[in-house]
């Protein structure tokens, strides 16, 4: 059975009965195959897990939760300040509305610092986007990841844009953003966050990954090109496997490398469009 760990422990939920190994990091581990049932006086409660037990935690691995730990984990939140970062990536379960009772429980919070939502399929991009609206002034938290979130594109992308230039305090201070695969990204999204970088040149984003974003072509990376001609503070681009970028895009960004001084890192792997010419 789960036991409660001091600090300094992990806390795994099992389906065997055996006891949570105890590593040297800081974690909570909602495991894919954990077993919880609320009527078994040998498993910790819900109130507990995401309650006193979370206090010691640093990390939460929970891409295992159900609605109703997610429920229990947010609410929790509004009063914990040793969390810094949440992994709910490849959650099956993970919804619109459960996205609303997270960014809620997330608007209280004020030591969260990275989300990882990647391959969260049934998310949809009106929903990403209300929650990225909801959590604009939560001035922590630093990386969003929504890598492999199929449903997800312009709406996300183009309220991530209008959050970077809003004044404070609904002005986003994120510094990584990863949309990489999110299908639904297409050149609106990306034109729309290079009219924010171009309006907003000190901002601290400083990472971008579009890895995948197959509906983005040389109109968004032109676009994007331009802006970083105006000297953000972007350090890293990636934009592997846009299958529909031509040379257009690597001339624009060439020229965009003279004037820029800060990007250290263009990732163009199997940009299949792009020639040695």
């Amino acid at each position: 059975r789960p036991v409660s760990p001091s600090r300094g422990d992990s806390f795994v939920l099992h389906r065997s009965s055996e006891s949570a190994q105890s590593p040297s990091r800081r974690d909570l581990n909602v495991e894919d195959d954990a077993e919880y049932s609320a009527s078994d006086p040998q498993t910790t409660s819900i109130e507990s897990l995401f309650g006193d037990t979370m206090q010691t935690c640093m990390n939460l691995e929970l891409s295992g939760i159900d609605n109703e730990q997610l429920s229990a984990m947010a609410a929790a939140l509004s009063t914990n300040v040793s969390v810094t970062s949440i992994n709910l990536s490849y959650n099956a379960s993970l919804s619109d509305e459960s996205l609303g009772v997270l960014a809620h429980g997330l608007a209280q919070n004020r030591s969260v610092c990275s989300l990882n939502l990647s391959g969260c399929s049934t998310i949809t991009d009106p929903g990403a986007a209300t929650f990225l609206k909801a959590l604009s002034s939560h001035e922590q938290l630093r990386t969003f990841n929504f890598t492999g979130c199929a449903g997800v594109g312009d709406r996300l992308a183009e309220q991530f844009a209008a959050a970077l230039t809003a004044t404070s305090p609904g002005r986003l201070c994120v510094n990584e953003v990863f949309l990489s695969g999110c299908r639904l990204l297409s050149d609106d999204g990306m034109c729309a966050i290079a009219h924010a970088l171009r309006r907003a040149p000190t901002t601290d984003l400083t990472l971008l990954a579009f890895q995948g974003c197959v509906h983005v072509t040389d109109v968004g990376v032109t676009a994007l090109a331009a802006a970083l001609s105006c000297g953000p503070n972007l350090r890293s681009l990636d934009l592997s496997w846009c299958e529909a970028l031509t040379d257009l895009s690597g001339v624009a960004l060439a020229d965009a490398l003279n004037e820029n001084r800060h990007l250290s890192h263009l990732r163009l792997v199997c940009c299949v469009g792009l020639t040695d010419d």
